[in-house]
């Protein structure tokens, strides 16, 4: 269940504390071969996505759904990222019920 942010009389804002957002590149063999060999930022970042990486969305995204965070939230902070990945360019909206079916599947809700 996707919520939203309810605010009080104090900040009208509905959010309380800070966590950590953070994405994290693994390096292996392909990647290692495709910096160093001047590979752009674009094929670089569809080959670590495709090799496992999760994106700042993507675990933004995951922490929404576990309740932790608002999806707006979550677009507010990772602009930028809908670029083209793992050869299709796919909107957050269309990836809400493959994501919430890996969580399941994953137990992590």
């Amino acid at each position: 269940t996707l919520h939203k942010a309810v605010g009080c009389s104090l900040c009208a804002l509905g959010y309380k504390g800070r966590f950590a957002l953070v994405e994290c590149l693994e390096m292996n063999d392909a990647l290692r071969k495709m910096i160093i060999s001047g590979g752009n930022s674009i094929e670089i970042r569809k080959t670590a996505v495709a090799t496992g990486m999760i994106t700042l969305r993507r675990a933004g995204l995951m922490n929404a759904m576990r309740g932790i965070t608002t999806v707006d939230e979550v677009m507010r902070h990772t602009v930028g990222e809908e670029v083209e990945v793992v050869g299709e360019q796919k909107a957050i909206k269309d990836k809400k019920d493959e994501l919430a079916s890996e969580m399941a599947a994953a137990g992590e809700i």
